[in-house]
């Protein structure tokens, strides 16, 4: 579990574009099937930023780790 946020003072700087595509990277390079986020609705940017990347709502099963996210999206980096 991570969060991932810019400050204020660097917002508009594609510094979170720089971020996502370093996370998923990343997944790909270790092999992993999705990348799952939990957000809050009212992250709007954010939420339209992952959503670029191709992230898409799911139906979350496990027990919430961070009480404010009502905001469940995965990414699937294979298909089967």
């Amino acid at each position: 579990n991570a969060k991932m946020g810019v400050t204020e003072k660097y917002r508009g700087r594609k510094i979170g574009n720089h971020l996502i595509e370093a996370a998923i990277n990343f997944a790909k390079e270790k092999n992993v099937d999705s990348i799952i986020l939990d957000t809050n609705s009212s992250l709007k940017p954010a939420i339209a930023l992952y959503k670029k990347y191709g992230f898409r709502p799911y139906r979350k099963k496990e027990k919430e780790v961070y009480q404010r996210s009502d905001v469940h999206l995965r990414l699937k980096l294979k298909t089967f």
